[in-house]
C-alpha cells in the first residue's frame, strides 16, 4: 500500500521506455563549423552527407542553406549564411543569430573532416534502423499484411539502407591511368581479365565474361539455354572457379544429374533410369566424386524476390568469393514489391541483377525466355533483340546478349544442321556482335567447341534462310 504522504494526486515518476536515438550533436556542430572556417572541406567527404544525417532540425536547416549557398557562390561564411537564412525567414528555425554566429567557436581549422562525417553517417544509419524496426513492429501488431509481405518489405528496406551507406564518390583520373597501365602490362604477360567460358571462339570474341557485366542468355524453350549456362558453370568450376546458381525452375537434383552427364558422357536418360552397365556405373561414380569437389552452389528457391536473391548472393560471395552467378530464369523471379505491370516488375529484376553484378564486381548470367513472335516468323526463325520477353529493360541493362539457336529444331531434314548450335551475340557493349558455332550433344546436354571447316558456309546458309 502506498504511503499517505504521496497523496492520491501525486504523480509517480515513470521510467522512460523510449530509447534515446543515436546522435552526436557536438559532432554535427563541429562539421558545420569546420566547413564554414575552411570552405575546401565542402568538396571532400562533406558532400557525401545528406539532410537526414543531422539529428537536430536546426542543423538540417543550416546544412541545406550551406549547400544552396555553395551552389550559387562556391563559398560560404558566417555572414553569408546568416544573411541567407534571414532573407528566407529561416533564421529563428536555425537557432537565431546568436547560435549561427557561434558555429565556428572552438572549432579548429581542419584539413579534413572524414572522421567526423563517418560518425554522423553511423549515427544516421542507426536511427534509420530504429525507425525501420518500429515500422516493422507496427506492421506485425496490426496484422493487416502477411508475414511474407513484411519480410519482403524488410529485405527491400535493409538493402536500400546497405546500398545507401556505400558511396564510391569521385576517383582521380591519375588513379584510373595507373590501373589502366597495370592492366595493359598484365595482358602483355598473357593475363586475360575476362572469365573464360571454356568455349574458344566465344572467349576470343568477347575476351571472356567481364567483371560487373550482366550477360543475358536467351532462347525459345528446348533450345538448350539452361544447358549452355550450366556448361559454362561446369567449365568455370572445373578450372578452379566458384559458381552460384539460382535455379528457379529445375531442382538441384536435376541440375546435379545434368552435371554428371556432362562430365561422364553417359546419356542423361540412362542416369535418370539407372539402367547402366558396370563400366558406365564406374564412370558415373568417378564423375560424381569429381563434381562433388567443385565449388558449385545451387539455390532452388522458386519465385525468389530480387532483394532476397541479392542478399543470398552477397552472403555466398562473402564466404566463397564466387566468380560467377547464374539466374535461371529471369521471368520466374519477383520484384518483391508492388508493380503496375509485369513489364515493370521484370524491369526492376533486370536492374537489380545489373546492380548486383556491379556490387560484387563479377559477371552474372541471367537466362531469359523469348516471346512467341519467333515462332510466327518465316524462314530460319533466328531470334532478335526485340524478341526478349516482357521488357526492353533486359536489353537495356544487359552488357552482353547471347541467343542459343539450334537450327535442326526447325530444319530436321537438313543434315548440315545436325548437332549444330549457333550462339548469336546480338548485343555486346564492349565488342563486336556476330555468331559462333558450338556442337550440342542433346543426350548428355553437353556443348563443345566446334572445329568445322565449313563454319562460314553454315552461318551464311542460316542468314540466307531469314
Amino acid at each position: 500500500m502506498a504511503s499517505s504522504s504521496e497523496g492520491p494526486n501525486k504523480k509517480r515518476k515513470k521510467k522512460n521506455l523510449v530509447p534515446e536515438l543515436p546522435a552526436s550533436i557536438t559532432t554535427e556542430k563541429s562539421v558545420l563549423g569546420a566547413v564554414l572556417k575552411n570552405n575546401q572541406l565542402f568538396f571532400g567527404s562533406f558532400i557525401d552527407l545528406e539532410k537526414r544525417d543531422f539529428y537536430l532540425k536546426t542543423h538540417q536547416i543550416i546544412f541545406e542553406a550551406i549547400l544552396e549557398i555553395f551552389q550559387e557562390n562556391n563559398r560560404c561564411d558566417l555572414v553569408t549564411l546568416a544573411d541567407y537564412l534571414k532573407d528566407r525567414g529561416l533564421i529563428e528555425d536555425a537557432g537565431g543569430f546568436s547560435y549561427v554566429s557561434e558555429l565556428t567557436d572552438g572549432v579548429p581549422v581542419l584539413e579534413n573532416i572524414d572522421h567526423y562525417v563517418k560518425i554522423l553517417k553511423e549515427k544516421s544509419l542507426k536511427r534509420k534502423l530504429f525507425y525501420l524496426a518500429n515500422e516493422l513492429m507496427t506492421s506485425v501488431t496490426e496484422e493487416i499484411v502477411t508475414p511474407e509481405e513484411i519480410l519482403d518489405k524488410a529485405q527491400i528496406k535493409l538493402l536500400e539502407l546497405a546500398e545507401g551507406g556505400v558511396s564510391k564518390g569521385f576517383v582521380n583520373i591519375g588513379q584510373i591511368h595507373k590501373d589502366f597501365l597495370e592492366e595493359l602490362e598484365k595482358k602483355r604477360k598473357g593475363y586475360k581479365p575476362g572469365l573464360a567460358t571454356g568455349f574458344i571462339d566465344i572467349d576470343n570474341r568477347t575476351g571472356g565474361f567481364q567483371k560487373q557485366n550482366l550477360i543475358v542468355v536467351a532462347g525459345r524453350p528446348g533450345m538448350g539455354k539452361t544447358a549452355f549456362a550450366l556448361n559454362i558453370a561446369y567449365n568455370v568450376a572445373r578450372n578452379g572457379g566458384c559458381v552460384g546458381i539460382f535455379s528457379l525452375e529445375m531442382s538441384k537434383e536435376e541440375l546435379y544429374k545434368r552435371l554428371v552427364s556432362i562430365d561422364s558422357g553417359i546419356f542423361s536418360n540412362k542416369i535418370r533410369d539407372g539402367i547402366l552397365t558396370k563400366e558406365e556405373r564406374q564412370k558415373i561414380f568417378d564423375s560424381a566424386n569429381s563434381i562433388s569437389n567443385m565449388n558449385i552452389f545451387i539455390d532452388e528457391t522458386g519465385g525468389i524476390s530480387i532483394v532476397e536473391l541479392s542478399a543470398r548472393a552477397k552472403r555466398l560471395y562473402d564466404i566463397n568469393k564466387c566468380d560467377l552467378f547464374i539466374v535461371d530464369y529471369i521471368q520466374l523471379a519477383k520484384a518483391g514489391r508492388f508493380t503496375e505491370s509485369r513489364v515493370s516488375e521484370v524491369s526492376l529484376i533486370s536492374r537489380g541483377l545489373k546492380e548486383l553484378a556491379k556490387d560484387l564486381d563479377i559477371p552474372i548470367i541471367a537466362i531469359s525466355q523469348l516471346s512467341r513472335a519467333v515462332e510466327t516468323r518465316p524462314g530460319a526463325r533466328r531470334p532478335r533483340l526485340s524478341d526478349l520477353r516482357e521488357s526492353g529493360a533486359i536489353e537495356q541493362d544487359a552488357d552482353l546478349v547471347m541467343f542459343v539457336y539450334r537450327p535442326e529444331v526447325y530444319f530436321p531434314n537438313e543434315a548440315r544442321f545436325s548437332g549444330i548450335a549457333e550462339i548469336i551475340i546480338a548485343k555486346h557493349r564492349n565488342g563486336t556482335i556476330g555468331s559462333e558455332l558450338l556442337i550440342f550433344m542433346g543426350a548428355t546436354t553437353k556443348f563443345t567447341n566446334a572445329s568445322l571447316p565449313d563454319k562460314e558456309e553454315i552461318l551464311n546458309l542460316l542468314r540466307d534462310l531469314e
